[in-house]
């Protein structure tokens, strides 16, 4: 229950009682306007004693509607529809049973005429009164320090924007047009304002109609779209905002207070996934869940989304604390969650620690195990190749053998399109772990499953968080090479594609997700350096500073031999996989895992190169694992943030 104040509840009343007696005062004026109307300003002596007699009867009558239908509790500033309709109502039923009463008590010589003439002034005044506040507070009060703005879609984000707007004017915007591209909706009007014309005509509008801000209110808009949109705006020079995407949206509503900067993921504009719910539901809905690097960027959001399909337990596998806290105070706060406070299990855990995940699987026992965790760092990874097959490679044998044991139905492996023909120890690593699953699936009847992708958009340590720093550094932004491409996805799309695979898996695919075309990463920094507001090469600089250790220009997503396949999901293909035979690869992994444990990096990269006969160094890597050194002081502070790379996916 909400505690309201003393103060708060007599005020209230006293102010609901002051517009009861108001309402009540307009009723006895209009039966007395009603009179006087009907004779022309002429009312008979004879019918002054008849009002005497019959208003008492309609202020009793008219004090019971408008306390049945709560006329009086509305807000007279917010005053819509709805309220009027309650009006209505009232002022309808208080003339009826007015007229019944006259009747029944013989006084059937009030005129008809008077009856009609006093419902139509009642309805007025009453309803007058409510609109007329609404309409000061909105016309006459303050819309000269309002922000004048243009708002692009007459959509039904348009409609709800500018509603809000209105009704709101403490939001500060006061909308003087909509833009919009279709021809049949010019010069119509949304809430009284105008379609004036497409997306480029926003300079010309925002010049004549004095505009300093344009809202983007289409939360369906491709990523071309947006990018026009955009470029209007700045020929216009005027500041952009817009509203979340589809997404991001909770129930399809937009609000106010929901306006954000348009980002580099407006920009790309992919189409919204679609997923068939009650698949996922079937494969994750009241079912133990386990979740290995819960607290990264992927398996952060695997966790929230598998909390949405209402599983029986999630189990949370981080080694890091601090992330796994903040995830696990994050998701208490839904409404899942807080019905069932044990749903949720937080566990620090390394998959390298062998007897602590064995014990985790026996006391939790999950049906299904998506594997997130892994070192993801490219050039961290080239100086440390050890700790990328310990972590990325055994991790992944003990994660399988032990999910195997404790009688798991689902294995799911999040892996990467750095795995495909490598050049780096982090892709090889990832790479021998896609074998391991695909090579255990038939020693099992668990479904082992691969889900492979590429980069996604703002993980940790990603290249849109870096770049952002560097520009709030005034740059120069560092780019690794000018042509370098990278495809990217967003977080919660791949994540919904991955809940999506998992449940069509049989045991042993490669899942591959659709990223569609590659972005160039020199066009990303200058958008990125456009949408902060700066003009690239002259505000801020980009500066090239050449690959990096493990790196390629490009990335693909499978394999020559792979030939993948389309699914029954348009975003998800399934590779021609290859298993290679279970003991042999073991053999292989176990000595590759003594390399690692006794520190002969050389042996290491000799094992990973055997078991991946595609692999091959880059030219900096000398194939003793170490990055080549860079001269730190030649950089500026912004520069030793770190050099731009595409954010890695797993």
């Amino acid at each position: 229950m909400n505690f309201v104040s003393p103060i708060t509840y007599f005020r209230d009343r006293k102010l609901r009682l002051i517009l009861l007696v108001a309402d009540m005062g307009i009723i006895a004026c209009s039966y007395y306007a009603a009179f006087y109307l009907r004779f022309e300003g002429n009312v008979p002596s004879d019918m002054g004693e008849l009002i005497s007699h019959t208003l008492p009867i309609l202020a009793a009558v008219g004090l019971f509607f408008v306390l049945l239908f709560e006329v009086y509790r509305g807000m007279w500033r917010y005053a819509s529809i709805n309220d009027l309709y309650q009006i209505i109502k009232a002022v309808t039923a208080t003339s009826l049973l007015f007229v019944i009463l006259l009747y029944l008590l013989r006084h059937e010589s009030v005129p008809r005429s008077v009856i009609v003439i006093q419902w139509l002034v009642c309805l007025v005044g009453i309803g007058g009164l409510r609109f007329a506040t609404r309409f000061y507070r909105k016309v006459v009060s303050g819309v000269s320090r309002q922000v004048p703005v243009l708002v692009v879609g007459a959509g039904d984000a348009g409609d709800m924007i500018i509603r809000q707007m209105l009704n709101n004017p403490q939001y500060g915007y006061n909308p003087i047009g909509l833009i919009d591209d279709d021809p049949r909706k010019r010069s119509m009007r949304l809430h009284g304002v105008k379609v004036l014309g497409n997306h480029g005509d926003i300079p010309a509008i925002a010049i004549r109609r004095r505009v300093q801000e344009v809202i983007i209110a289409t939360p369906s808009a491709t990523g071309e779209e947006m990018r026009q949109i955009v470029e209007s705006c700045k020929l216009a020079n005027v500041r952009y905002k817009t509203v979340p995407g589809t997404r991001e949206l909770i129930g399809g509503q937009v609000s106010v207070t929901q306006l954000r900067e348009v980002r580099f993921e407006d920009l790309l504009g992919r189409d919204p996934v679609v997923v068939d719910a009650k698949e996922v539901a079937r494969t994750l809905g009241d079912r133990r869940v386990l979740v290995t690097g819960a607290g990264g960027s992927i398996g952060s959001e695997l966790c929230r989304q598998i909390l949405s399909y209402r599983p029986s337990q999630l189990i949370l596998l981080e080694r890091a604390e601090n992330s796994l806290y903040f995830l696990e105070q994050e998701l208490r706060l839904s409404p899942i969650a807080e019905e069932s406070p044990a749903l949720l299990v937080p566990v620090i855990a390394d998959i390298g620690n062998r007897p602590k995940l064995e014990e985790i699987f026996r006391t939790y026992r999950p049906h299904a195990v998506f594997h997130a965790a892994a070192h993801k760092h490219i050039p961290l990874m080239e100086a440390n190749p050890e700790e990328a097959v310990l972590n990325n490679v055994i991790g992944t044998l003990n994660v399988v053998e032990v999910s195997h044991n404790s009688g798991a139905e689902l294995m799911v492996l999040i892996s990467t399109d750095k795995a495909v023909t490598p050049m780096s120890v982090m892709g090889a690593s990832k790479r021998v772990a896609e074998l391991i699953v695909q090579a255990f699936s038939p020693q099992t009847s668990m479904r082992c499953i691969t889900v492979r992708f590429g980069n996604v958009i703002g993980s940790n340590g990603s290249v849109i968080p870096l770049f952002q720093k560097q520009i709030a550094h005034g740059g120069p932004v560092t780019v690794t090479h000018p042509e370098m491409r990278r495809y990217f996805m967003t977080i919660p799309e791949a994540v919904q594609l991955i809940v999506q695979a998992a449940s069509m898996g049989t045991g042993g695919e490669v899942f591959i997700l659709d990223m569609g075309q590659p972005v160039r990463i020199m066009d990303m920094a200058e958008q990125l350096i456009s949408l902060s507001g700066f003009r690239p090469g002259q505000d801020i600089e980009i500066k090239i500073i050449g690959l990096r250790p493990g790196e390629k220009l490009e990335e693909s997503l499978w394999h020559p031999w792979e030939h993948p396949s389309p699914t029954r999901h348009s975003k998800i293909l399934v590779a021609n996989a290859h298993p290679q035979a279970w003991p042999a690869l073991l053999e292989q992994v176990s000595a590759l895992k003594r390399a690692a444990m006794a520190m002969h990096r050389s042996e290491v990269m000799r094992i990973l190169r055997q078991i991946i006969p595609e692999y091959r160094n880059s030219e900096e890597h000398s194939g003793l694992g170490s990055a080549k050194p860079t001269d730190e002081a030649s950089l500026t502070p912004a520069e030793r943030t770190g050099p731009s790379r595409a954010p890695e996916s797993t």
